[in-house]
């Protein structure tokens, strides 16, 4: 066994290995890397913890006769022994030795070469530079006191901006996170003061945040932190109270958070039919002389049915959906539940059994008492009706 020396160099992702045939070049990370050998062969090694894996990757050949020179010999030299006429399969073999026949192996295709270390650079300096913005957040950050609105400048902040020189479009990308983190911050007490507020303007002037872009940032930090408090389908008062808090104080127009505002005022309604009493609103048709009106709105009453049937290799398949049987109005009173359209469809409380919402669908599936399969109703008002369902089918509506 013979014995070599290989010495390495690491710079950032790439690797340099030294050895006696040459220099060969790897670029990856733990587990993963794609190099270059001394010879000019191009490979991929992976694996970790003492199970490897390398291959080399083949570069393409231009095609060639499918007889190699080894058996179409072996062919000749057979029909010679058996006094036959030699079969046209292949040429002989002072054939293979003439010019053209048969191509050399191509040499290493010339644009991997070229490739290769371009990418090699653009990523050493790409690692530079996130090296150097993970070192400027943390120190603008600490540098900044949102308190205190004097300490937000940026000619005062001038020497470690200098230290931290970097193109334009991470220096942005930074400041972004700084200004992200900024309102999680004054935020932390669920209020915003005069003195916050003028430090979150003036780190959009000082920083160059476009007001546009700065609008894009508080609306989705709104967004982020109505996810968080809508996540289980609940909204607490306190949880309200933030988000209100959060909404005022950063000026969030309506329009860019409309859809959350609407989920907003929904789930309160929900949580106020749940806590307090329910009080009757107007009917929209004549009802009985016992009956009380809780809810009513637009609706759909659907039913699952066979939408699409096709065969494939001898088997037939169907496809189910719902499709809408009557369309009007939903009403919900003391006593049942009414569709009211082309004609009018009743379900007595007290043979529903159990229900479900469909948040996503705004879609309430009632389960009744006697019938095999469940009553589907869509209705934009889906969870204020199902908790008014709730309520009603537990108990009476009052507290």
């Amino acid at each position: 066994m013979g014995f070599y020396i290989r010495k390495a160099l690491k710079i950032g992702p790439v690797r340099f290995n030294l050895s006696k045939g040459g220099v060969g070049v790897s670029v990856g990370a733990p587990g993963l890397r794609l190099g270059m050998n001394a010879a000019g062969t191009p490979y991929v090694h992976a694996g970790r913890h003492g199970l490897y894996y390398r291959r080399s990757l083949k570069l393409p050949r231009p095609p060639h006769s499918s007889v190699p020179p080894a058996a179409a010999n072996k062919i000749t030299r057979l029909a010679e022994a058996q006094a036959f006429e030699a079969p046209q399969i292949a040429p002989s073999s002072s054939d293979y030795n003439s010019p053209g026949s048969f191509s050399a192996p191509p040499e290493p295709s010339p644009w991997w070469l070229l490739i290769f270390p371009v990418y090699l650079a653009l990523t050493i300096i790409h690692q530079a530079r996130m090296k150097r913005a993970s070192r400027y957040f943390p120190e603008l950050t600490q540098a900044l006191d949102f308190s205190r609105p004097e300490t937000v400048s940026a000619s005062a902040l001038g020497p470690l901006m200098r230290r931290y020189e970097l193109p334009p479009k991470f220096r942005e990308w930074v400041h972004e996170m700084v200004y992200e983190r900024a309102l999680a911050a004054v935020f932390a007490d669920n209020v915003l003061t005069g003195p916050e507020r003028e430090a979150l303007q003036r780190f959009e002037k000082e920083f160059q945040l476009s007001p546009e872009r700065a609008r894009e940032i508080r609306a989705g930090w709104f967004k982020a932190q109505y996810l968080a408090a809508v996540a289980d389908r609940e909204l607490t008062a306190d949880e309200e109270a933030l988000l209100q808090a959060i909404r005022q104080g950063l000026a969030i127009p309506d329009d860019e958070i409309a859809g959350e505002a609407q989920t907003i005022a929904r789930l309160k309604k929900v949580r106020e039919i749940r806590t307090e009493k329910l009080e009757p609103v107007p009917p929209p048709v004549p009802l009985r002389d016992d009956e009380l009106c809780y809810f009513h709105g637009p609706a759909r009453l659907l039913s699952k049915k066979i939408v699409n049937s096709f065969q494939r290799q001898g088997v037939r398949y169907n496809e189910t959906g719902l499709v809408t049987t009557k369309q009007g109005t939903m009403i919900i009173t003391s006593r049942r539940l009414l569709i009211v359209g082309d004609g009018a469809s009743s379900i007595p409380l007290d043979k529903i059994l159990d229900l479900e919402a469909d948040l996503d669908l705004n879609l309430v599936s009632i389960t009744k008492d006697g019938r095999k399969t469940p009553i589907y109703i869509s209705t934009p008002e889906s969870m204020v009706a199902a908790a008014i369902l709730h309520r009603m089918i537990n108990d009476d509506g009052s507290i």
